[in-house]
């Protein structure tokens, strides 16, 4: 966890990559079909705020809320697959920005 922390702050810093790049990776992707995904992550909107991330293996997310400055990295040990009850780990991540916001 703490050199995901550690990537996320040298992200913020643009260490490696670069403020144009970054735009590119947050811009949405023209997909014939349309798509929440950009050119390298995945756009949310939750509330009206605008965020990215990714998730991986229904057990890891990561979500950038850049206005807000806040910024969600779930690790978990289980899986977090939709379901009828749950619609998966991005259901847990806004829960989670729903929490901090308040």
């Amino acid at each position: 966890m703490d050199q995901f922390i550690e990537w996320e702050r040298n992200f913020d810093k643009n260490q490696f990559i670069t403020e144009q790049n970054k735009k590119w990776l947050t811009t949405s992707f023209p997909y014939a079909e349309p798509s929440n995904f950009s050119y390298g992550l995945a756009l949310y909107t939750l509330n009206g705020e605008q965020s990215y991330g990714f998730t991986g293996s229904a057990a890891s997310a990561y979500r950038k809320f850049p206005k807000q400055g806040l910024t969600i990295i779930l690790m978990a040990n289980g899986m977090f697959f939709p379901t009828q009850e749950l619609e998966g780990i991005n259901e847990v991540v806004n829960t989670l920005v729903s929490l901090a916001q308040e």
